[in-house]
C-alpha cells in the first residue's frame, strides 16, 4: 500500500501507492552534517551511491566523505473500526564513519537486524576493506539504551564493483568488474582472510542474496544471471560454488531484488528489460520490458504480488500473479541442488521451522518409498496369505475353520489405514521388545516344523 524511496538529493520519501500522495519525508542532511576527523572539520557531504539490504526494510547510501547512512523504514498498522490503516515511521538514521580521511567509498554494504545490531562494510579509495559493527545494549530496569561501534580496517582488495552483507552479519560477499567473487567470514565484525573464486565470466554488475542469506544471485556485464552458494568440502571447509545459471538478459544487469517470501527474484537490465526468476525450480517465470525504459531501481513487494521500478522522478507498479513458482518437472522428479547441500539430490521436505526455509518438493522419494513398502509387504503377505488360505480351506478341521473364516473376512473389511494405525500404536511397541525372537523365528520355525514332521514319522504307527 505504500512505497519508500531514497534519492541522491538526500530525501527519504514515502508515497501512498493508490494515489501517489506523499505521506512521509525525512531529510538526511542532519545525518550528513559536517563532522570532525582528528580535529579537522569536514566539508558538507552529499550522497554518492544508493543501496539497500536484501530482505530488509532499509534504505542506505554512501556519502562523499566516506560515511554510510542507513535509514530503517517501519510500518505501523492500526484499525479504525474495520478499516486497516498503515502509517510509515522513519526512525533516526544510523550513520557509520568508514573513512577517517573523508574520501568517497568505491563500494559499500549494510545490514541491520531487529535488535538494532548493525554492520556496515565498504572499500576505501586505497582498496582497503573497512567494517564497522554497531552494538546496542538496553538496560532492562531503566530502558536506557547505550550504543557502541567498533571499526576494523583490513587489507587492500581488488577494486570491488559490489558488496553485500547477509542478514546474520556473519558473511560479506564482494565482486569485481573482472568477474571475480570474494567472500569473508565476519567474526565480531572483523573479516577473516579473503576466499576468492577465479573469474568465470564477465564482470559483475549486480549482487544480492536470496531469502535465508545462503544463496547469492550474481548479475554480470553480459546479462548472465547465476546462483552461487557455499558448499561444504571433504575437509570440512566451505567453497563458494556456481550452482545454476539462467538465460542471459539483453544488457548488463542493473539491479536484482529478491523476494521476502520465497526463492524468487527480479532482475533489471540497463536496456529496460525485466525478468522474474525462481532459483530452486530453475524457472524463468516471465521476461519483458519494464514500463520505464530508463529504470534504475527495482523492488519486489513483500507479499510477492507486486514490483516497483523507478527512474529519475518516475515510479511504476507491476502486479504479479505467481502462485506456485516452486513447481517444475525438474523440481518434482529430478535431482535438485538445494542450499547447504553438497550435491544435487532427491529430497522431500515441504515445510521447515521458519519462513526462510527452502521447500524441497521432489516426489521421487515418495514414489520410491511407496513402491518399496508395497514390494516388501508383498514378499511377506503373499506367501503367508496364499499358504494360509490353502491350509484353511483344505486341511483345517471344520470346527475351527467355522471361526477362522468369518474372522478373516471381517479383517479384510477393515480399512488398511486402521490396521496400520493399530499396528503402529499397539503392535509395534510389543514387537520391539521381542524383535530378536521374531527374526530368529523366521529361520527356526520352518526347521522346527520339518524336524517335528520327521520325528512324527519315527513314532510307532499305533501311537500316531
Amino acid at each position: 500500500t505504500h512505497v519508500a524511496s531514497l534519492a541522491l538529493d538526500g530525501f527519504v520519501r514515502v508515497f501512498r501507492v493508490e494515489d501517489g500522495v506523499p505521506v512521509g519525508e525525512r531529510d538526511l542532511a542532519d545525518a550528513m552534517a559536517p563532522g570532525t576527523a582528528e580535529g579537522v572539520v569536514r566539508p558538507p557531504a552529499r550522497l554518492t551511491a544508493l543501496g539497500s539490504a536484501p530482505g530488509a526494510q532499509l534504505l542506505a547510501a554512501s556519502t562523499s566523505d566516506g560515511r554510510v547512512v542507513a535509514q530503517p523504514v517501519e510500518w505501523e498498522v492500526s484499525f479504525v473500526g474495520q478499516e486497516r490503516r498503515v502509517a510509515p515511521r522513519l526512525p533516526a538514521p544510523i550513520v557509520f564513519d568508514l573513512d577517517p580521511d573523508s574520501r568517497p567509498l568505491t563500494a559499500f554494504a549494510v545490514s541491520v537486524d531487529p535488535e538494532g545490531r548493525a554492520t556496515a562494510a565498504g572499500q576505501l579509495a586505497d582498496g582497503r576493506l573497512v567494517t564497522v559493527r554497531r552494538e546496542v545494549e538496553e538496560n532492562l530496569f531503566t530502558g536506557e539504551r547505550t550504543e557502541s561501534k567498533r571499526a576494523h580496517v583490513g587489507e587492500a582488495q581488488p577494486p570491488l564493483s559490489a558488496l553485500v552483507l547477509d542478514a546474520s552479519q556473519r558473511t560479506l560477499y564482494g565482486a569485481t568488474a573482472a568477474g571475480r567473487l570474494i567472500w569473508w567470514r565476519l567474526e565480531e565484525g572483523r573479516p577473516s582472510e579473503a576466499h576468492a573464486v577465479p573469474a568465470e565470466g564477465a564482470g559483475v554488475t549486480a549482487l544480492s542474496l536470496l531469502l535465508g542469506s545462503r544463496a547469492l544471485v550474481v548479475g554480470r556485464e553480459d546479462g548472465a544471471l547465476e546462483i552461487w552458494f557455499k558448499v561444504r568440502q571433504p575437509d570440512e571447509s566451505f567453497a563458494l560454488t556456481h550452482v545454476r545459471s539462467f538465460s542471459a538478459q539483453a544488457a548488463p544487469v542493473e539491479a536484482i531484488s529478491p523476494s521476502m517470501r520465497n526463492r524468487g527474484f527480479l532482475a533489471l537490465d540497463r536496456s529496460g528489460g525485466l525478468g522474474l526468476y525462481y532459483s530452486t525450480s530453475e524457472r524463468v517465470l516471465w521476461t519483458g520490458a519494464s514500463p520505464l525504459s530508463d529504470a534504475r531501481a527495482l523492488f519486489y513487494a513483500p507479499k510477492a504480488n507486486a514490483a516497483f521500478v523507478a527512474s529519475a522522478g518516475q515510479l511504476a507498479e507491476l502486479r504479479i500473479d505467481n502462485p506456485h513458482p516452486e513447481i517444475s518437472l525438474r523440481a518434482l522428479f529430478g535431482k535438485v541442488w538445494y542450499e547447504s547441500y553438497t550435491a544435487a539430490e532427491y529430497v522431500w521436505q515441504s515445510t521447515g521451522i521458519s519462513d526462510a526455509f527452502e521447500s524441497k518438493l521432489s516426489l521421487t522419494p515418495l514414489m520410491v518409498g511407496t513402491l518399496k513398502g508395497t514390494l516388501y509387504s508383498l514378499f511377506l503377505a503373499v506367501p503367508l496369505g496364499v499358504l494360509g488360505a490353502m491350509y484353511t480351506s483344505q486341511f483345517m478341521h471344520g470346527s475351527i475353520s467355522r471361526y477362522v473364516k468369518p474372522t478373516v473376512e471381517i479383517m479384510a473389511a477393515l480399512p488398511s489405514v486402521v490396521l496400520g494405525f493399530l499396528a503402529g500404536l499397539w503392535l509395534a511397541p510389543r514387537v520391539e521388545q521381542i524383535l530378536p525372537a521374531l527374526l530368529l523365528m523366521l529361520l527356526l520355525l520352518p526347521l522346527a516344523v520339518l524336524l517335528a514332521g520327521w520325528l512324527w514319522q519315527l513314532l510307532p504307527l499305533a501311537f500316531r
